[in-house]
């Protein structure tokens, strides 16, 4: 994968993580100029799929805008717990919709084929867009199972920022590969954010999705920042 990173691209994302941090006294930033060789065996390869990799059925992005959503200890002043929930089920829908764009048609997702929003095939011909839309929220469902059993402990304090963006590795990783995400779920115990999104940052999954290239609308780029700060 490292030939597909120029020099020029991946000082650009590394310029834009340091001005994330530049508050932060913690963990230096290395320059990843070949990822493969920085984390071999970290097991942060795609576990699914990651519509990034290859357009199909008109993929959009997010605008990376902040919001005044507040992931930090404030949330659990101004939110219910019941209240956080329903913010991330329907954010989730939200950046999962636009961010795996849609297609009716198979197509081949980096390991496996897909349909619709980024599902699996499942020996489908053809799927519709409000099928594939009920699909989606039927899999948050589950998901959200799975974060409360994996998250619901520190839940008060990641707030809905950052569980938007867990719910949303889950559905494009799987609980397994966010799980294989072992010095970040560390990290997130500790509550300390900044080196959270130092991991998310430095895994094979961030340099496969930026493809090595500074773009703040990019799922993961905006994924570390709201990690960081707490904020969409």
């Amino acid at each position: 994968m490292g030939g597909c990173l120029g020099n020029r691209g991946v000082i650009g994302l590394v310029r834009w993580f340091r001005s994330l941090l530049e508050s932060d006294s913690g963990k230096p930033v290395k320059v990843l100029l070949e990822p493969e060789q920085q984390f071999p065996d970290k097991g942060y390869v795609l576990g699914s799929h990651n519509s990034d990799q290859g357009g199909h059925g008109g993929h959009q992005d997010i605008n990376p805008g902040h919001s005044d959503i507040d992931g930090g200890a404030g949330a659990k002043e101004n939110r219910s717990l019941t209240g956080q929930v329903d913010y991330i089920r329907n954010r989730a829908f939200e950046y999962i919709l636009k961010d795996e764009g849609f297609s009716e048609k198979p197509y081949w997702d980096v390991s496996r084929w897909s349909i619709g929003h980024g599902l699996p095939k499942n020996g489908r011909a053809q799927i519709s867009r409000s099928e594939s839309e009920t699909e989606v929220k039927e899999k948050i469902e589950q998901i959200l199972h799975w974060y409360a059993e994996d998250y619901m402990l520190l839940h008060e304090y990641l707030g809905p920022a950052r569980g938007v963006i867990l719910v949303c590795l889950m559905y494009q990783l799987g609980r397994r590969g966010l799980q294989n995400f072992v010095d970040m779920n560390r990290e997130i115990r500790k509550q300390n954010w900044k080196a959270a999104a130092y991991e998310m940052y430095n895994s094979r999954w961030f340099w496969q999705t930026t493809k090595g290239i500074y773009n703040p609308a990019n799922r993961a780029q905006r994924f570390v920042r709201q990690m960081a700060t707490g904020k969409e």
